[in-house]
């Protein structure tokens, strides 16, 4: 129970705020959003989960948008590999380009962002909560009734 609680309280909304902050974009938004409601849910504890549903939806819709947004990253650089998106420097003013961009879908191309840190950056935060949010779901899903 300690270990959920931990992660419930403690690395989930540390990760959540971190990811919304490092980059401007609609994905970061909705982990600031999920970090916002996080402390209006009730308490975590074994007894409580059962008979509080807020809880549960609240960590599977939160695992269900973190799987789209890292789905989101996965399909986009496989559409840049095949040359189905073209995001050069040259264009990345276009409709489309800025679209994307806003969105939270930037160029891992060496080319567009040529650091290194800079690629993580883009890419890493999704990731983090994604496994964050799938480790306490399962930590809180398999409570001992």
């Amino acid at each position: 129970e300690l270990i959920t609680y931990i992660f419930y309280r403690g690395l989930l909304p540390a990760t959540l705020v971190v990811s919304a902050f490092l980059r401007i974009s609609l994905v970061s938004l909705t982990w600031l959003l999920f970090f916002m409601v996080l402390p209006c849910l009730p308490k975590y504890s074994y007894k409580n989960w059962h008979s509080h549903k807020v809880l549960r939806v609240y960590l599977l819709l939160l695992l269900v948008t973190a799987t789209v947004a890292c789905s989101g990253h996965v399909v986009f650089y496989v559409l840049q590999l095949t040359d189905k998106i073209e995001m050069t420097p040259e264009n990345l003013c276009n409709n489309t380009s800025i679209l994307l961009i806003n969105i939270g879908y930037q160029s891992l191309s060496p080319d567009v962002v040529p650091l290194l840190l800079d690629r993580l950056r883009q890419v890493a935060p999704d990731f983090a909560v994604f496994l964050v949010s799938a480790i306490t779901t399962v930590l809180a899903f398999n409570t001992p009734t």
